[in-house]
């Protein structure tokens, strides 16, 4: 949960746009009251995902373990890394946080 409000943070300090970042908040926390929100458990099943998937990324760990928990979900990775959103998307789908906002 702290990558997601860390992403959002960066977006208003890029933006300043105080409308839209509150408007997404909003819908991460509306999102996570509708159970949408899903915490990962970084033991043995998320190991065992990370070890026969690490491959399709070309990345440092970090960004890693972002890309393996999104793939693992089947959700789309948020993020303003230029190196994560040029991810294939047939691997997994990310956007920039304004990206997101026009879903």
């Amino acid at each position: 949960i702290l990558a997601v409000f860390e992403i959002i943070h960066s977006y208003y300090q890029k933006s300043k746009n105080r409308a839209k970042t509150d408007k997404l908040y909003k819908m991460i926390i509306d999102w996570n009251i509708d159970g949408g929100l899903r915490l990962i458990n970084l033991e043995a099943s998320f190991l065992a995902h990370f070890t026969a998937n690490h491959h399709l990324f070309q990345l440092k760990t970090a960004d890693t373990v972002f890309a393996i928990a999104a793939h693992k979900l089947k959700f789309p990775l948020i993020t303003w890394d230029k190196q994560l959103l040029k991810i294939p998307k047939k691997r997994i789908k990310s956007l920039t946080p304004d990206e997101f906002l026009k879903l």
